[in-house]
């Protein structure tokens, strides 16, 4: 009998089912905040099975991905695995709205988060970040994904985004650091604003430094304090003696 875990039971054990949350944004600060991005072809796709420290059954669908054209991040490698939550095995049936379904040979572009402890990556936003290519006038225009959820939730689009829109979009938000590699710069900021900030970060952990003579002055004035108990002495006991002599 397979058992069904529907999405509420995953939001209870598995953070990255409910920390994902979809809203209407920008395909420029989709691209920012995505760490890789590439165009491939899904090649072949294993589910795998494990199991967490409470004991429950997780499953990760992985798909073989062979990398055609690196478009943003520091992925060399000519195949990479992807996974996504949910999938079927050994009598076990996961299904989560919203993760993003494979189909082997297609043309894909892919954007990613991070490499994941097992080495494989995941799409950024689930579905959201899986798109389809199709040609246009000349053109490989980007389908479905987060331009799709836009479409269906009525937010009014502009001309499509084809992979040469796409590259640019790239170009535009990432900066090359001094030692030349490449960063994603944080939007409303340049190269020139981050150099400024940094050396007024300097300015101010490097203020004047304060006069050397303060330590003197303190131990200064200790000194004239023991000076004049002594000499409130001297004349307290200078007094004693002038009364005894009368």
């Amino acid at each position: 009998m397979k058992l069904h875990f529907i999405s509420m039971l995953l939001s209870l054990h598995l953070p990255a089912a409910s920390a994902t949350s979809f809203h209407a944004e920008s395909i420029e600060s989709f691209t920012a905040k995505s760490k890789h991005i590439v165009r491939g072809t899904v090649k072949r796709q294993q589910v795998e099975k494990t199991t967490a420290a409470d004991g429950t059954v997780i499953l990760y669908t992985y798909a073989l991905i062979e990398v055609k054209e690196p478009l943003k991040g520091g992925i060399t490698r000519d195949e990479i695995r992807v996974r996504r939550l949910g999938g079927e095995t050994e009598g076990y049936h996961h299904e989560v709205p919203g993760s993003p379904e494979f189909k082997e040979n297609e043309d894909t572009v892919l954007f990613l988060t991070g490499e994941q402890e097992d080495g494989s990556y995941e799409i950024e936003s689930m579905e959201m970040g899986k798109f389809g290519l199709r040609s246009e006038n000349g053109s490989e225009v980007l389908t479905g994904g987060m331009l799709q959820y836009l479409h269906q939730t009525g937010v009014p689009s502009s001309k499509p985004v084809t992979l040469e829109t796409l590259k640019g979009i790239i170009r535009a938000t990432t900066v090359t650091t001094p030692a030349g590699q490449a960063s994603t710069a944080p939007a409303g900021s340049s190269a020139s604003t981050v150099s400024s900030s940094a050396s007024g970060s300097r300015n101010e952990e490097s203020p004047s430094q304060p006069a050397t003579t303060a330590p003197d002055s303190d131990s200064n004035r200790g000194f004239k304090v023991v000076i004049g108990l002594i000499l409130l002495l001297a004349i307290g006991w200078i007094a004693v003696r002038i009364r005894k002599k009368h």
